[in-house]
């Protein structure tokens, strides 16, 4: 099972494989691709990737730290920054643990491996597998 608070607040568990839509905001998508944690146990299902889609660029978050934008695959150390995007409007920050990637209206906090953290400013609708936005922060993990 993956288990998945919601921006409600209510905990939810998915047994699933596929690509689904996390959260969607006037001009930010974020994807999902679930599939089994591990091959011993084939019903514990994790967010295995996700993708971000903002003004025609597309970033993923692949596994053990790694990113992707137009299949040029890199790391983003701790404590430094790269923007990305043809407007500028995806910045990365390297963390101890993962990174904060950071558009105008969501910032996703990605422990480099399984774990997300969505965070929205309260005038931000959100939309999909996570609901509604209440404010606050949100978790994808295993």
């Amino acid at each position: 099972m993956a288990f998945i608070r919601k921006f409600t607040g209510e905990n939810v568990q998915y047994l699933a494989k596929g690509t689904y839509l996390l959260t969607k905001t006037e001009s930010t998508l974020f994807y999902g691709t679930f599939d089994a944690c591990s091959s011993v146990n084939q019903e514990v299902s994790c967010v295995v990737s996700g993708t971000i889609h903002r003004g025609g660029d597309a970033l993923q978050l692949l596994s053990q730290n790694t990113l992707s934008e137009n299949g040029y695959s890199f790391m983003v150390d701790v404590g430094q920054r790269k923007t990305l995007g043809r407007l500028g409007e995806i910045e990365i920050e390297g963390r101890t643990t993962g990174y904060s990637i950071k558009t105008p209206d969501l910032t996703i906090i990605w422990d480099g491996s399984y774990g997300y953290t969505l965070v929205v400013e309260c005038s931000v609708q959100t939309r999909g597998l996570l609901g509604n936005s209440l404010c606050g922060e949100q978790t994808a993990e295993e």
